[in-house]
């Protein structure tokens, strides 16, 4: 009986270093590779994110009204005092600034008026996401000029509307990341834009008015849909950044609608609500925006990044 041991075939893999593993191995180093690089360029930003998520971490994402847009006054540091003596408004992490009381109970204690609004001429406030940026009017559509203008707050398109009362579409652009190394200080003012919900609130100071809006709705589109800066026939807010975060593939936009126009104040600080009538608030005049290019079609919504 042949009781010699059977030779298994050879591996034909074994010699030449080819088949499926060499290149998995390969593959995950790449993946790998390509994720440090994704999460080194976008390190600010995701630190930002983080932070917001551990200051909410288990809280529901609801609206935050910062400003009371129903009390009739005529004055915009009377409606932030009122709000912050409604139960619902909360703010994490507060810095006081000042204190409102919160009923005739000597017991209850204050409500901590946690942010300001700190508007001054041409700025972007949201409460909700700790904004408060410049904005540059009248930006041009070109990459180049958008970009630079962007590293000194967030950009208007210029041949959209200004900030008034009657029509049309405020579009403005932000950063949600850009490379940590360029010199701009707003690199990562929209990290937190997908975090607003229905009922948000922005404020938008602009010559001699301090317009408040709330969101409307949330639109995620490719680049090339250029027609959300279409004018509008209610007066309408746009905000727009890159989604996912870090990647140009993608736009998140924000719709916001007019809700209220204040007079501009010297300093918008808070004040308990006054029960005096309200004086009447001339209408906000707008001027007429720059035409758009002809070529807008072709324009993709910048920034990119």
């Amino acid at each position: 009986m042949d009781v010699r041991p059977t030779l298994l075939p050879e591996d034909p893999y074994q010699e030449t270093g080819s088949g499926p593993l060499p290149w998995l191995r390969f593959g995950l180093s790449l993946l790998a590779g390509m994720v440090v690089v994704y999460l080194l360029l976008t390190a600010p930003t995701h630190w930002v994110r983080i932070k917001y998520w551990l200051a909410h971490r288990g809280a529901p994402n609801t609206p935050a009204e910062f400003v009371d847009l129903e009390l009739p006054t005529d004055s915009l540091s009377s409606a932030v005092g009122a709000a912050l003596s409604q139960p619902r408004f909360y703010v994490q992490e507060p810095t006081p600034l000042s204190t409102v009381a919160v009923g005739d109970d000597a017991d209850t204690p204050p409500v901590s008026v946690s942010q300001e609004l700190a508007l001054s001429d041409n700025m972007l406030v949201i409460p909700k996401i700790d904004v408060r940026t410049p904005v540059v009017w009248n930006s041009a559509s070109e990459e180049s000029i958008m970009l630079a203008n962007l590293q000194r707050g967030v950009a208007h398109y210029g041949f959209t509307s200004l900030p008034n009362a009657t029509s049309g579409n405020v579009f403005i652009t932000g950063h949600s990341s850009y490379y940590w190394w360029d010199k701009g200080r707003y690199k990562t003012v929209f990290a937190l834009l997908d975090q607003l919900t229905t009922g948000d609130q922005a404020f938008v100071q602009y010559e001699d008015a301090v317009f408040a809006y709330t969101v409307r709705e949330t639109l995620v589109v490719s680049p090339a849909a250029v027609e959300v800066t279409d004018p509008t026939e209610q007066p309408t807010l746009t905000l727009m950044t890159c989604t996912p975060v870090g990647t140009s593939l993608r736009r998140l936009v924000i719709r916001f609608d007019l809700a209220r126009v204040y007079p501009a104040e010297e300093q918008n600080a808070v004040a308990a609500p006054t029960a005096r009538e309200p004086e009447a608030v001339t209408e906000h005049v707008p001027k007429p925006a720059p035409a758009a290019p002809r070529n807008r079609d072709v324009i993709e919504l910048l920034p990119a990044l």
